[in-house]
């Protein structure tokens, strides 16, 4: 868990403050697709629910949506281990300390400017 997917987190939180429904990564960032992989990573701590083909609301597939989980850890009452171990994009295991957005984010980011859309 590290700071792009923290960032990624609260401005997919910050998106369904306005609208609560499934976000796309163009939506979320649309003059940059450099963090289209920060949303899968996500997925592996159960923080987001993405978009398939059998998902019944009609969201575009691939699309991201913050579980009760995801939206208690960006506002900053969850923690989360701070690993996960992947292989061939299935989870093996979760492990190390557990961790808060604000650690998540390290000293570089300010969480109060992300959450305010800056």
């Amino acid at each position: 868990m590290g700071s792009p997917v923290a960032r990624f987190l609260i401005k997919l939180y910050t998106a369904q403050q306005s609208h609560d429904r499934y976000y796309t990564t163009r939506e979320l960032y649309p003059r940059d697709n450099k963090a289209s992989t920060e949303g899968v990573i996500a997925r592996y701590w159960g923080l987001i629910d993405i978009a398939d083909t059998h998902n019944p609301g009609g969201a575009p597939v691939g699309s991201y949506y913050l579980t009760n989980l995801g939206r208690r850890f960006v506002m900053g009452v969850a923690h989360v281990q701070s690993h996960a171990f992947t292989y061939n994009g299935e989870l093996l295991g979760l492990d190390g300390n557990l961790v808060s957005i604000h650690d998540a984010l390290g000293k570089k980011f300010n969480y109060d400017d992300l959450m305010a859309g800056r």
